[in-house]
């Protein structure tokens, strides 16, 4: 998809003039890859170098007709799937949050350190909660393992997510509830392996 510049509407003057200081601004950086990439002899990056603000204005008003803007549909896809999955990254932690994830399970999963887990809270004006949660009692404990086990036993985030807002409950509990099962599979078949993972992976509900 490639469009030229050749008019002299506003729009194209902003975008024109914009062009023309990012231009400045990489010759200045010497940045050789983008110079080359851009097709500027040495004697026009010299010129433009030496250039006021004031003439890299004007500059920008004198029309496009020396650029031809070409966009790669392919790499340009691949940033919209990027973009994607950086939102829904960003929204799955935010869910998280509001659910009331402990600062334990968003360290796991995110590496979240504390500062920053305080800050999301604050921004998303989810109150931090003194002491320990309400223990579950047979009944709820149950159902989370059961949804947990209908989920194929994926211990992530998402799953974790999915079964606090199926039971309407903390993700503080079914945090607990999960993270206690892996220690205990993984005490099984790795006893000595326990402590360190606990160390990691479970570590004090916030």
């Amino acid at each position: 998809m490639t469009s030229n510049y050749a008019g002299n509407s506003d729009s194209d003057a902003v975008l024109m003039q914009q062009f023309f200081i990012y231009l400045a601004r990489v010759i200045n950086e010497y940045d050789g890859h983008k110079m080359r990439r851009l097709r500027i002899r040495p004697d026009q990056s010299l010129r433009i170098s030496r250039m006021t603000t004031t003439d890299l204005l004007l500059l920008g008003t004198l029309g496009g007709h020396c650029i031809d803007f070409t966009i790669n549909e392919e790499a340009l896809d691949e940033v919209f799937r990027q973009l994607d999955r950086k939102k829904g990254y960003r929204e799955l932690i935010e869910r998280c949050i509001r659910t009331d994830a402990p600062k334990a399970m968003m360290n796991y999963f995110f590496g979240m350190s504390s500062r920053a887990y305080t800050r999301t809270r604050q921004a998303l004006n989810v109150p931090i909660k003194a002491g320990r949660h309400r223990e579950p009692d047979e009944q709820l404990a149950n159902r989370v393992f059961r949804l947990y086990a209908e989920s194929g036993r994926q211990f992530n985030a998402a799953t974790l997510l999915r079964i606090a807002e199926a039971l309407d409950v903390s993700l503080r509990i079914v945090w607990d509830e999960i993270n206690d099962i892996q220690l205990t599979e993984q005490g099984r078949t790795n006893p000595v392996g326990v402590i360190a993972s606990s160390a990691n992976a479970l570590g004090q509900s916030a």
